[in-house]
């Protein structure tokens, strides 16, 4: 019972900030290589270059997928032992950051496909 007690007096473990840091640096990350893509595609980049663009963001957004999982379990294990409610606000931006991760790696795949050629 006592470790039950250290653990609650612990404001967020190091795993737990390790899995924020990781997750907003690949979504800031993907959103770069997002933009590139976009200008790449006005400025006429060549085809291979917007190709292995298009293959690092769906690289990207795969381990952005990765760490919002692990980052939705661990915001409700840390809810049931520390019982604040401010990890519900953690669990809903990493819900957000599953479904955007999901929505761009389809498009970015789907993209993908049609540019070499069904």
């Amino acid at each position: 019972m006592d470790s039950l007690n250290r653990l609650k007096k612990i404001n967020r473990s190091f795993l737990f900030k390790l899995t924020g840091r990781t997750s907003l640096f690949l979504f800031l990350f993907s959103v770069f290589l997002i933009v590139l893509y976009v200008s790449g595609s006005y400025q006429d980049f060549l085809d291979s270059t917007l190709n292995f663009v298009l293959t690092s963001c769906s690289a990207t957004i795969l381990g952005l997928f990765v760490f919002s999982a692990a980052g939705i379990l661990q915001s409700v294990v840390l809810f049931f032992i520390s019982k604040r409610k401010s990890y519900w606000i953690y669990f809903f931006v990493y819900i957000f950051s599953c479904v955007f991760s999901a929505g761009i790696f389809f498009l970015a795949r789907t993209i993908s496909i049609i540019a070499k050629g069904i």
